[in-house]
């Protein structure tokens, strides 16, 4: 195409096609959990607003931008850095992740990562068996007989309860009103109060090293973040009447009231629920031992 001296039009010889740079974008995006082709904010899944990629025409290639939350910032970038072909301008920075509730407050849907109103515990996991039917869950040793939401409304009652012997802490409780309560496969985290649940790993394909996050309302509470993140160093660890079979995070902090909360990655799988800790470091029960032992296992995103 001809273009004289006098047009507005600005010509650029690049290296990258906007196919490209779609490609590389949609790379990205499926390889950190974000879904399909991320060029809209809004379409995020799995990082919520923790993570936002798009094209940039001015450099003929795209930009990625992580907050801080999002967790190991530096294995995430490295994962970037190795899949682009295009320039890609990585930055990190916070941004303004708006929340419509907190642990200690937090409207329907039912969800983890909230105050158990009744005990002052943490809920776990929403759980299901495949079928229509979900559980609520915290730690065993919270041991209540009613449980209640934000509100004080009334969830339900423990059905089920781990024993010392199975290697897990960990209670199911009824919902005994889902249409009210609308339970959903997602979890509380500091700036992003539905995170998508988006897979489980179990204890025996878990991978020692890999940057944990576990959510407990009395670190909101008293801190202000809901969360405390580290590095898992035992698979078979013994803490509390559980004996070489718990996780084991490290460094990590925990108060009187996480008990039960969600363990979880930076890509939203579950690996369990927490339990307690000491000086630096935090254990949890794993999803698959109470899958093992109770039937019920955290409910996917997808119904998976």
């Amino acid at each position: 195409m001809a273009v004289s001296a006098e047009s507005d039009v600005d010509v650029r010889v690049v290296s990258h096609t906007l196919d490209e740079i779609r490609a590389d974008i949609e790379a990205v995006s499926l390889a950190l959990g974000l879904g399909g082709d991320s060029l809209d904010e809004a379409d995020l899944t799995a990082y919520q607003r923790h993570i936002v990629v798009a094209d940039d025409f001015d450099s003929n290639g795209m930009v990625v931008t992580i907050d801080p939350r999002a967790g190991d910032v530096s294995t995430i970038m490295s994962r970037i850095r190795s899949l682009v072909t295009v320039p890609t301008d990585i930055r990190v920075e916070s941004m303004d992740l708006s929340l419509d509730c907190n642990p200690l407050a937090c409207g329907l849907p039912l969800r983890g990562g909230i105050k158990v109103t009744t005990i002052g515990c943490t809920y776990g996991f929403i759980m299901w068996q495949g079928g229509s039917t979900k559980r609520a869950s915290t730690a065993g040793h919270c041991d209540d007989d009613s449980y209640r939401g934000h509100n004080g409304d009334r969830v339900g009652q423990r059905v089920w309860e781990s024993t010392s012997s199975q290697g897990i802490d960990v209670e199911l409780v009824s919902i005994e009103n889902p249409g009210y309560w609308r339970p959903g496969p997602i979890f509380y985290t500091d700036g992003v109060d539905d995170y998508e649940v988006s897979g489980t790993v179990s204890q025996s394909a878990a991978a020692y090293d890999t940057y944990l996050c576990h959510t407990g309302q009395k670190l909101y509470d008293d801190t202000g973040s809901a969360q405390s993140c580290g590095r898992l160093t035992a698979k078979y660890a013994t803490f509390f009447r559980n004996e070489n079979s718990l996780g084991k995070i490290e460094p990590c902090q925990t108060l009187g009231g996480d008990s039960g909360g969600p363990v979880w990655n930076v890509a939203g799988e579950a690996f369990g629920f927490h339990k307690g800790g000491g000086s630096g470091d935090c254990y949890f029960s794993w999803a698959s031992l109470t899958e093992e032992h109770s039937g019920w296992r955290p409910w996917v995103s997808g119904g998976k």
